[in-house]
């Protein structure tokens, strides 16, 4: 394992945890892939960086395979939300240039952010210019409102949740003190409306602040170990690993595959979802009409899809028509 740290402005280091097979290390096997990696955030409520929310979980996902970098950006009270994302953003657009460098895949950098550090990591997957692939985010504020007591001015970032926005995994606790669980139910909700793949885990026990809810990263305090939402991280290792596969490799995740099926006009997204596009309802309207009337009349689920209805009330629309209508909806994507 190689350690450095690099500036990138006045107020930001950028220190990258590579493994062994990376090029600044010494010679690469040509044979081996190269290795996703995740830019980690620490909170600290941008008046600090959170340091047990730093090097201890970029190491132990180095641990798993993925070259690891930790972001001490721009913080204070006095400090602007836009310059701590723009330190955020330089910190991306650094890894993502420097992939041979770093021995990494370009298109397979997460960024995994706690508390405002997971407000400023779900910034970078929403408002900045450069996005992570995917984003890990534990216990985050969402709300702009959280940022009041702290005299900070932050952006309510769960209305920027878009369709384009990147695979998200989340994970906070019902006890939080110091950031409401409505932080996350309130985004997961957004995520789920605009189809974007989620995976989210509260957990009943644990304050603010775990890190990796173990002991080696609690310093010295009981109330940051917590055996239960310590099993967050081997979530988002196996999450991480299922939305970096190439989905275009047929059959590689078909679970995974269905999921991003949902979020192109076609059979297998929502009917909800459908309906709130005037080109799909006239296509709808025009190759299964008696799938149309059955929604309008209310007899349905908007949360079913067309593939779904044809399952299970093939009266409403056949094999067939279900083919037909995949072509037709095909046309506007």
């Amino acid at each position: 394992m190689r350690v450095t740290t690099e500036s990138l402005s006045d107020t930001a280091t950028l220190t990258s945890y590579l493994l062994d097979d990376a090029p600044t290390t010494h010679a690469v096997d040509p044979t081996m892939p190269p290795r996703p990696a995740v830019l980690v955030l620490p909170g600290g409520a941008y008046l600090e960086i959170a340091e047990r929310e730093a090097e201890p979980v970029a190491t132990a996902y180095l641990a798993e395979g993925f070259n690891a970098f930790v972001l001490r950006y721009a913080v204070g009270a006095d400090v602007p939300f836009e310059a701590s994302l723009a330190d955020a953003t330089a910190a991306l657009l650094r890894i993502r240039s420097g992939a041979e460098e770093f021995g990494i895949n370009p298109h397979r950098i997460a960024c995994a952010g706690f508390s405002a550090g997971g407000h400023l990591a779900l910034a970078l997957g929403t408002i900045a210019e450069e996005a992570p692939d995917a984003l890990v985010l534990g216990y985050p504020v969402t709300m702009a409102q959280m940022g009041r007591p702290l005299g900070q001015r932050i952006p309510d970032l769960v209305g920027a949740i878009t369709p384009d926005t990147p695979p998200i995994f989340v994970f906070a606790t019902c006890g939080d003190p110091m950031v409401p669980v409505r932080n996350t139910l309130d985004l997961i909700a957004e995520l789920d409306s605009h189809l974007v793949p989620f995976e989210s885990h509260v957990y009943l026990l644990g304050g603010h602040g775990l890190s990796l809810a173990r002991p080696a990263s609690s310093g010295g305090q009981a109330h940051n170990v917590e055996p239960g939402a310590a099993e967050w991280f081997a979530d988002s290792v196996r999450f991480l690993h299922t939305v970096f596969v190439d989905v275009e490799l047929a059959g590689s995740q078909p679970g995974y595959d269905t999921l991003l099926l949902r979020r192109r006009l076609g059979v297998h997204m929502p009917l909800r979802n459908l309906v709130a596009d005037e080109r799909a309802v006239h296509v709808m309207a025009a190759a299964a009409p008696a799938l149309t009337l059955a929604v309008q009349d209310g007899e349905l689920s908007l949360l079913v899809s067309p593939a779904q209805v044809a399952q299970q009330s093939p009266d409403l629309i056949d094999r067939e028509t279900l083919d037909k209508l995949q072509v037709s909806l095909d046309e506007l994507n």
